[in-house]
């Protein structure tokens, strides 16, 4: 059955496009009186955004020579999904590209993840903040990859992961996590080209994105080893702290 809030709004599209009064106060009454628009109905049912909406609709006659009312019901089952996009189903290059990028960001997941705890362990809270939002944010990347990964009919591969680069002190842990995110960038680059050779233009501005969050990561990381070699050690450990 219809909800209220769409039969009213049918009601108002009815009475406009097929000239009914204006007054006409129920759905149903509108119905009723419309039975031989019947194909405009679907129509203007597959315009709007509903689901599977299933309508049943009462057409009431009278029978003149027994002066009673007699009714019939006629089922309408429209289902209207909601359009994703023109070719939906891509080429399987397209779901590996995706899943190729998938791979870098769970790696990223967990190596943030680890430095973190590792910084935070040794008492470097600021850097470990910093590395543990960097993982949380590559999760959120990692996220929208599988949902885009799903849309696009393909199977999200959660099982292939990238080698973890740990360091074993800070100077380490800025190297690793530079190299990593310079790997991330080239894996983006090249998924870009391919998704614009694909003309899969959504695909291609949800990397570019991620190819922008990637080159402040990238900028801040080289500001920080910069920053290392120009106080020292020491002293950029009491900046981090």
């Amino acid at each position: 059955m219809v909800m209220a809030g769409n039969a009213d709004l049918l009601s108002i599209l009815l009475a406009q496009v097929l000239h009914l009064p204006q007054q006409v106060p129920t759905f149903s009454s509108l119905l009723k009186s419309s039975i031989e628009h019947a194909p405009l109905w679907i129509a203007l049912l597959m315009s709007l955004s509903v689901t599977a909406l299933q309508i049943q609709i009462y057409i009431f006659s009278v029978n003149a020579n027994e002066n009673s009312y007699h009714y019939s019901i006629i089922k309408f089952k429209v289902n209207h999904f909601k359009k994703k996009e023109e070719n939906m189903k891509v080429e399987n290059n397209i779901n590996q590209t995706l899943n190729g990028v998938l791979k870098e960001s769970l790696t990223m997941i967990n190596q943030y993840f680890l430095h973190a705890r590792m910084l935070n362990d040794w008492g470097f809270d600021e850097l470990g903040g910093k590395n543990y939002k960097f993982s949380i944010k590559a999760m959120k990347e990692s996220d929208a990859l599988i949902k885009r990964i799903l849309f696009l009919e393909g199977l999200p591969n959660l099982q292939n992961l990238g080698r973890l680069s740990i360091g074993e002190d800070v100077p380490e842990i800025l190297d690793s996590n530079l190299a990593m995110e310079h790997q991330f960038r080239s894996v983006l680059q090249s998924s870009i080209a391919q998704s614009e050779s694909e003309r899969d233009y959504i695909t291609r501005n949800h990397l570019k994105n991620c190819l922008d969050k990637c080159e402040q990561r990238l900028d801040y990381f080289e500001t920080q080893i910069s920053l290392l070699g120009t106080v020292g050690k020491q002293n950029y450990h009491q900046s981090i702290v």
